[in-house]
C-alpha cells in the first residue's frame, strides 16, 4: 500500500506563516517595547499608580484591586503589561520599588517557577527523515 502523503518532509510541515521566528536574542526583547502601545501608556501609568496606592498584599487583594481599576479605566491589562509599566515607572523614578516589594512579586505570572530556577523553553527544530533498513521514519 502506497503512502498518500509521500516521502517528502515538506508534506509534514504545518503552515509556517503563522509562526514567528527569532533569529537573534534582540528579537526576543523587541516584544517588550511593544508591550503597551504609546497611546495607551498614560492610562496604564495611572492604572499602576492607583494599584500602588492600594498596595495589595496577597493575590486575592490584587485581583480585587485590578477588577475595580478595570471598571474605572475600562481596560483589561495582562499582568505582564502591568509589570512592564511598573518597572518602567521605577526606572524613571516615579515609583520606589522598596515601597511596594510585594506588588512586583504578585505581578509575576509564574513566580514559583522563576524562584526555583525552573523555566520552560520550547525549541522547535526541523523534522528529518531517518532510514532504517527499508522503512523511513519521521523524527
Amino acid at each position: 500500500m502506497e503512502d498518500i502523503r509521500g516521502d517528502q518532509p515538506d508534506t509534514y510541515k504545518r503552515n509556517m506563516k503563522s509562526f514567528k521566528t527569532n533569529t537573534d536574542v534582540e528579537d526576543i526583547y523587541k516584544r517588550w517595547d511593544k508591550m503597551v502601545k504609546a497611546e495607551e501608556l498614560d492610562t496604564f501609568v495611572e492604572f499602576v499608580g492607583d494599584l500602588v496606592e492600594q498596595n495589595p498584599e496577597n493575590d486575592k487583594k490584587l485581583k480585587k484591586a485590578i477588577n475595580h481599576l478595570q471598571k474605572k479605566y475600562r481596560i483589561s491589562p495582562r499582568k505582564s503589561q502591568l509589570l512592564y509599566v511598573y518597572n518602567l515607572m521605577c526606572e524613571e523614578g516615579r515609583l520606589n520599588a522598596t515601597d511596594t516589594p510585594a506588588l512586583r512579586n504578585l505581578l509575576c505570572k509564574k513566580s514559583s517557577k522563576s524562584e526555583s530556577g525552573v523555566l520552560v523553553i520550547t525549541v522547535l527544530t526541523r523534522s528529518a527523515i531517518v532510514s532504517h533498513s527499508s522503512s523511513k521514519y519521521l523524527l
